[in-house]
């Protein structure tokens, strides 16, 4: 785990949990937004890197200010970056439109590390919401 902001719970379990108790005073369906970061093969980059990437998903994509969940974690040796945003506006208690992930980001990452096809490299999705009985 690398960040957990605006969520009461220190911790990625209790933070889904709160997502779910703020989603059930709504009619949301998917109150999480997630995006994957995956790097090519050949790639090592930098959380700094990543750290950006993802804030300018954030801002592309009107997540500004919503609780979010970063996760990095090292598969067959390469650093991926798993981040979840809550779709719920507490102050309203709706749920911000989940569009199609706006992927200038990708490319801005792709061009700041002068490297070939980041951006296809890089996967984003809807995350459906889990379960109760997931958390």
């Amino acid at each position: 785990m690398h960040e957990i902001s605006g969520f009461i719970a220190s911790d990625v379990l209790g933070a889904m949990k709160e997502i779910q108790a703020v989603a059930a005073g709504t009619r949301c369906k998917q109150p999480l937004f997630s995006v994957s970061l995956n790097p090519p093969e050949t790639e090592t980059v930098p959380v700094a890197a990543f750290e950006g990437a993802i804030d300018r998903i954030e801002k592309a994509n009107g997540f500004e200010g919503q609780p979010r969940i970063v996760v990095f974690h090292e598969k067959e040796g390469r650093r991926h970056a798993h981040v979840l945003w809550s779709c719920i506006d507490v102050a309203t208690m709706t749920a911000k439109a989940i569009t199609v992930l706006q992927d200038a980001p990708a490319r801005s990452l792709q061009a700041a590390l002068s490297r070939s096809r980041l951006a296809d490299a890089c996967r984003a999705d809807g995350f459906q919401s889990p379960r109760p009985q997931e958390f």
